[in-house]
């Protein structure tokens, strides 16, 4: 029975409350991280027996932990999203330094480098090469190609001195994967009145915020879908996600925003559900890569606005319908975009960019549910979704009555505060660890410091005997030239005494 530890916050079929949504190792921090993850699952879930546990974000094991590992898992699944990036250093040696205890398969399975622009990109200058390093040659020791999201990614590990073909492959992101090897994108009628769908970023800039904010005013029908845990919070309970005000006329990071105080406001950790919501959407546009994954996959046409060269190296390998947010001025409005669009360029490469992803799992070891039908459909990840009922979105708090919201302040406060506790609680094994810690690091320096004296009790013994030793030299030098002269005296009188 096949059995994967997977880097992730929770597994699809897993039916918690709402609540625990607040908790950043749910999805970590976003829920395009479930994408990723839902699809990789959903692939390789060949059957009953195959069985998948979530680290829930975890990254420091204790010995006993790692043997448990080592002792009932087959394969460490280690599925990334821009993880080559200077926030993310020290996640990655804490998993560079896992992998290498680990005794069992490790597998990267998309990953990619982020940064600005192109002209960031081509100076080289990363901060982050020498952990990179480490933890691709930790993984390549444990799996036979690592898997990484576009030409970007490549050329950095090609920098690195990694191999193309040979130690990494270009798989681009398993969330257009999901459902196989086709997309289908439908002929909708883009209009003001159309179902439309939004998704955004508060990292996108101000002046990309702003041009958004007038399109997002074009539709008369349009529903905000957030991604962020804070945008669920306020979503959930009403807190505003973002207290600058000079935000509020531009995103929706308030309840006061007329998405919010109209219910137009969405939130999905479900991915079949956030999927079936696009496909009755009739046009998608935002600046989240898996804020647009979703629309591709539920076929409705879709813009990403591409912000760097993270989303730019998804755009090209999969072909989405893409801009650069710098060139959004080149256009009069969002209506002039759109005449320019061909939301049907996924669909070309769709079925190469999955034979590609599969025969990638196939060299790494893994069955797939498309081993002997690459046509199928179904799958058993579905199944134990349906079967578990998973929430398919959250309720706005603006459709809530004032005894319901007031409950969910209640238990979220209460998950809060328990949450708080076991921090407190970590917290205060941490302090005593590191008192502890700190006493072995005193008796060490004292050790140190004892073993300094004897070192320069040492060196003046040293010191000392090199003294007399010198002196004893001088001593003999002395005697042996006066010992010498003697002989020579000697040996004139016996030769005198010869000659008489």
């Amino acid at each position: 029975m096949p059995k994967y530890l997977i880097r992730g916050g929770r597994l699809p079929y897993q039916k918690v409350p709402v609540e625990n949504y607040l908790d950043a190792n749910m999805f970590g921090n976003n829920t395009g991280n479930y994408m990723y993850l839902n699809a990789i699952l959903r692939t390789l879930m060949t059957d009953e027996n195959t069985e998948f546990v979530c680290t829930n974000y975890k990254r420091n094991f204790s010995k006993k932990e790692i043997d448990q590992i080592n002792a009932e898992y087959d394969g460490f699944i280690i599925p990334l999203a821009d993880a080559f990036r200077p926030d993310f250093v020290d996640e990655m040696k804490d998993l560079t330094n896992l992998v290498n205890k680990l005794e069992i398969p490790s597998y990267i399975i998309g990953a990619g480098i982020r940064a600005v622009s192109e002209e960031q990109f081509l100076a080289r200058h990363y901060g982050f090469e020498d952990e990179t390093t480490e933890f691709i040659k930790a993984v390549l020791k444990k799996s036979a190609c690592v898997g990484v999201r576009g030409e970007f990614t490549a050329d950095f590990l090609k920098y690195l001195g990694f191999k193309e073909g040979e130690d990494y492959r270009v798989i681009g992101c398993p969330s257009l994967y999901t459902y196989g090897n086709r997309l289908h994108i439908r002929e909708t009628d883009i209009s003001p009145s159309c179902k439309a769908a939004c998704n955004g970023s508060l990292t996108a800039g101000m002046e990309t915020i702003k041009i958004m904010s007038e399109y997002m005013k074009e539709f008369h029908n349009l529903t905000f879908v957030g991604q962020l845990r804070r945008e669920l919070r306020t979503l959930y309970l009403g807190v505003n996600y973002k207290n600058d005000k000079t935000l509020w006329e531009y995103y929706p990071c308030t309840i006061r925003h007329p998405l919010y105080a109209n219910d137009k406001v969405r939130f999905f950790y479900n991915t079949d559900k956030w999927v079936d919501f696009y496909r009755g959407m009739d046009f998608t546009f935002g600046t989240r890569f898996h804020g647009v994954v979703p629309s591709v996959l539920g076929g409705a046409p879709s813009l990403l606005i591409i912000k760097d060269i993270r989303m730019r190296e998804l755009a090209d390998f999969h072909h989405l319908t893409h801009i650069p947010a710098a060139n959004l001025n080149h256009y009069k409005n969002i209506w002039d975009i759109i005449e320019s669009l061909d939301f049907h360029s996924p669909e070309a490469v769709a079925p190469k960019n999955f034979e590609n992803y599969i025969d990638f799992l196939h060299l790494n070891g893994f069955k797939t549910i498309y081993d002997e039908n690459p046509e199928r459909k179904d799958a058993l990840l579905d199944q134990r979704i349906a079967e578990a009922d998973v929430t398919p979105e959250v309720t706005s708090c603006v459709r809530c009555s004032p005894e319901e919201l007031t409950e969910r302040f209640r238990t979220s406060y209460e998950f809060v505060m328990k949450g708080q506790e076991q921090a407190k609680s970590k917290a205060n094994e941490s302090s005593a660890n590191l008192k502890k810690s700190n006493a072995r690091v005193r008796q060490l320096e004292g050790e140190v410091n004892r073993q300094k004296d004897e070192v320069n009790r040492l060196k003046n013994e040293v010191n000392r005997l090199e003294g007399d030793v010198s002196r004893l030299s001088s001593e003999i030098k002395g005697k042996d030239a006066l010992m010498n002269r003697r002989l020579v005296r000697t040996a004139i009188k016996i030769q005198h005494r010869l000659d008489r």
